[in-house]
């Protein structure tokens, strides 16, 4: 009796350690699906980041004074996104980016039924899956305003550095994000087979999109090749050289300024202003505080001091110049800040 009994607790015991050994297992390879998922989402982000980034480069520099694609150099911001989304389907990008998030789609998928001490990380993931999905809509064609694109793109890509480190608390994967860097990555091979003398955009874009307000100052068609690159990096290398007031006034101070004053790094405060012939009716924002981008940007919100309207705007450092777009909440009754896309500079 004692014999069987003993035989009886042997086997218990083989089960219950098989059971629990298959558990580990399979809990393991949750773990390896899930860090695989969420290391291709954040590497196809990155290309569909890069894509929207290119749009936004090419519709400013469009509405800027004149951009050049492929050869075709334009001023109308449609059709300068247009022949960049026509770049991108030759390159095959716009093919590797929706490839890319059906592979992502079938990934997540596998791993949607998580064991109960990895739902944290699941839900994690899944914040981040909706948000590399929206990344993906802006790299195959922008929409709304320039403004609201630019903002949109800011947004995603501060959602997703949040998520990717969120998600590296609980489940760190930097081991597979670095093994991808050092096998060269897909993003390094696709961006080199980029022609250097264009400058690329979006994909189809709606003909319905609205085109600030105003017409910029005019200046030479850029190009993203090697030279302008090392210029812009250069430019903020010393950003003091951005101190002081910028305007397009004319003599009797009729226009629009900008005054800017960085304290260190990238952080600065500007202010916007506009006035009347004479100086009869002005206006300004005040003090706003602002961090600019590696790429010299930086988005603020504002609020009229003659008419009490607020907004929001973006501000971009360049070669001796200096952009904004600004977009109010809503109409103004006689005179307030300007609204559009203006051009700066030092010389009146």
């Amino acid at each position: 009796m004692k014999k069987n009994l003993v035989v009886f607790l042997l086997i218990v015991l083989v089960a219950i350690g098989g059971f629990m050994g298959w558990q580990q297992y399979s809990k393991n390879e949750y773990t390896k699906n899930l860090k695989n998922a969420m290391a291709l989402m954040i590497t196809e982000s990155e290309k569909a980041q890069e894509m929207a980034e290119t749009y936004n480069q090419v519709w400013r520099q469009a509405i800027d004074g004149g951009v050049e694609i492929d050869g075709q150099t334009t001023d109308d911001f449609n059709h300068a996104l247009n022949l960049q989304a026509e770049s991108f389907k030759k390159q095959g990008k716009i093919d590797q980016v929706n490839n890319g998030k059906k592979e992502v789609d079938k990934a997540m998928q596998a791993v949607n039924n998580p064991p109960s001490d990895l739902k944290k990380a699941y839900e994690t993931a899944f914040e981040l899956y909706g948000t590399y999905s929206e990344m993906v809509k802006l790299a195959n064609f922008p929409s709304g305003t320039l403004l609201e694109f630019n903002r949109k793109i800011d947004d995603l890509t501060a959602n997703i550095d949040k998520q990717k480190s969120q998600f590296n608390v609980l489940i760190p994967i930097d081991d597979i994000l670095n093994a991808k860097a050092s096998n060269g990555g897909d993003k390094q091979s696709n961006s080199g087979s980029t022609n250097t003398n264009q400058t690329e955009v979006p994909a189809k874009v709606s003909t319905g999109a609205s085109q600030p307000a105003s017409t910029p100052t005019s200046s030479e068609p850029s190009s993203t090749d090697s030279s302008s690159n090392n210029a812009d990096t250069d430019m903020m290398k010393d950003l003091t050289q951005f101190n002081g007031t910028w305007h397009d006034q004319t003599e009797d101070g009729a226009g629009d300024t900008i005054t800017i004053s960085f304290k260190d790094g990238r952080n600065a405060t500007i202010s916007l202003g506009s006035s009347t012939s004479g100086a009869a009716m002005f206006t300004d924002t005040g003090d706003i505080e602002v961090t600019f981008n590696e790429k010299g940007e930086a988005n603020f919100t504002f609020t009229d001091s003659y008419s009490g309207i607020t907004g929001e705007g973006t501000v971009t450092l360049g070669d001796k110049q200096v952009t904004v777009t600004t977009k109010l909440d809503s109409e103004p009754l006689d005179f307030s800040i300007f609204q559009g896309t203006k051009t700066f500079t030092k010389k009146r």
